[in-house]
């Protein structure tokens, strides 16, 4: 099972996030993978989709993040969703994941992370 850690939120994601505090529905839509690679130019705060998107994953799962002692993670939601390489015609690494939300007075689909 692939883990990735310390992401951070892009500019929409922090703006979606200070909504939900403020009450709002923080609704996540789905979860992308690619194999693109993050350049120097580049800054992920700014990213409003991947690098090189390949697949969209459904999310099956929106849970509390919990340590490995079973204690709460504060600020930390668990997402999980399944990616099946059975019809894939050639591999690939995937070096990029991005989460996306709705943003709830736009109705758009943003990448939150």
């Amino acid at each position: 099972m692939a883990e990735f850690n310390g992401v951070n939120l892009t500019k929409a994601g922090k703006i979606l996030l200070a909504k939900a505090i403020a009450g709002k529905l923080l609704k996540f839509s789905r979860i992308s993978c690619g194999d693109g690679i993050l350049n120097d130019e580049q800054n992920p705060y700014e990213f409003t989709g991947l690098i090189n998107k390949l697949y969209d994953l459904q999310i099956i799962s929106c849970n509390v993040g919990y340590n490995t002692n079973g204690i709460i993670m504060p600020g930390v939601a668990e997402l999980r969703a399944v990616f099946n390489n059975s019809n894939l015609e050639e591999g690939f690494y995937i070096r990029e994941v991005g989460v996306f939300a709705e943003d709830p007075d736009t109705g758009e689909e943003v990448l939150y992370r």
